[in-house]
């Protein structure tokens, strides 16, 4: 046996898939990206249990737990020697670096606040729940969780403005990377960089995961070259877009309690094909609310965390 077929898969920690997307997260859908552009095999565990920094997503590879998407695709350039920028010379490093930090410090935010002040209802429509913990969610959000996004806007600052200048930031946030893009294929020419793992990750959370909003309406009326561009990225690297996404999951089975570290909600099963795999996590009925609320911030993707 090589040693290409004994190497370890990545095992990367993240919450299960929404209805029409494989994760709520532009941090963990950054991430999946890196993977299927660099071609590095993977295999998907859908957890509520945080990494030991409180952070979705984790990955863990030869026993050692690494967070925080970029600490992680910086890890794997380093370990596999991958590095989806090399062909960029340091001005266009430094523009796409810029350009990061506009959509992981600032767009992000502006989606967080339509996800937990504007439109929570639609968001939590996306996601795979029981009833039961439908019912549960909705209650956690408007008598805490909502509380604590508004917390976390109002220390980063966004959140000390009005809803209708939060928008124009966003808007004006999303035409600067529909400017940039133009014509091109990808942000930084004709090849995929790590700015197309980022912008898309942020931006299908934008078309799919924020049904109704002014964010997902603008984008598909104003911004048609940012649609084209998902679509161009999911062709190329997500041909099985459909099938990771919840709709398409097989039926989940709960499963019984456990007092171990945020496994009680995991169920995992792995497919090890050309970098896939799933791994499933959904809570019993029968799990009482002070259980649940445990659970419930993994269920809520914010930025990375």
């Amino acid at each position: 046996m090589s040693e290409a077929e004994t190497e370890p898969l990545i095992a990367i920690y993240y919450a299960a898939p929404t209805l029409l997307a494989p994760t709520a997260s532009p941090f963990v859908l950054k991430l999946l990206t890196y993977l299927r552009m660099t071609g590095l095999k993977y295999k998907s565990v859908h957890t509520l249990k945080m990494s030991s920094k409180g952070k979705h997503p984790f990955i863990v590879y030869k026993g050692k737990e690494i967070a925080d998407s970029t600490l992680i695709i910086q890890f794997l350039n380093n370990e596999f020697n991958k590095d989806l920028n090399t062909s960029l010379n340091a001005v266009e490093r430094a523009t796409s670096l810029a350009f990061q930090r506009l959509c992981e410090e600032n767009l992000v935010w502006c989606v967080v606040h339509d996800r937990w002040i504007v439109n929570t209802d639609a968001f939590l429509g996306q996601l795979e729940m029981s009833n039961m913990m439908k019912k549960f969610m909705s209650f956690y959000v408007s008598v805490r969780f909502r509380r604590v996004q508004q917390a976390n806007l109002h220390g980063h600052g966004i959140g000390r403005h009005s809803d209708e200048e939060i928008l124009q930031i966003g808007k004006r946030d999303l035409t600067a990377l529909s400017n940039f893009l133009a014509d091109k294929d990808f942000f930084m020419g004709s090849e995929p960089t790590l700015l197309d793992c980022t912008s898309f990750g942020l931006l299908e959370q934008i078309i799919e995961c924020l049904p109704g909003s002014e964010y997902e309406q603008f984008i598909k009326e104003k911004l048609p070259n940012l649609v084209a561009y998902t679509e161009r990225i999911k062709e190329k690297f997500w041909s099985d877009w459909k099938e990771q996404c919840a709709q398409k999951k097989a039926k989940h089975v709960n499963q019984p309690k456990s007092d171990k570290e945020g496994e009680t909600l995991e169920k995992v099963k792995v497919e090890g094909q050309n970098g896939s795999g799933d791994a499933y996590a959904k809570s019993s009925e029968e799990e009482d609310a002070t259980v649940q609320e445990k659970k419930t911030t993994g269920m809520l993707p914010v930025t990375d965390s």
